[in-house]
């Protein structure tokens, strides 16, 4: 099963509509002021945050 990923959250969905179909929390424009992001890189076993 596929797995796709919020760029701005790291939440996880199981499709790419599913993800693009939400509001972000974590959004650049504000909390849920636009959709999900697809992180478009490779899984990985961690990751280091760009913002913080």
């Amino acid at each position: 099963m596929a797995k796709f990923y919020c760029e701005y959250c790291g939440q996880q969905f199981a499709s790419v509509q599913s993800l693009t179909g939400m509001k972000c929390h974590r959004h650049p424009n504000g909390s849920n002021k636009g959709p999900h992001k697809h992180y478009e890189g490779c899984e990985k076993k961690r990751y280091t945050c760009k913002y913080c």
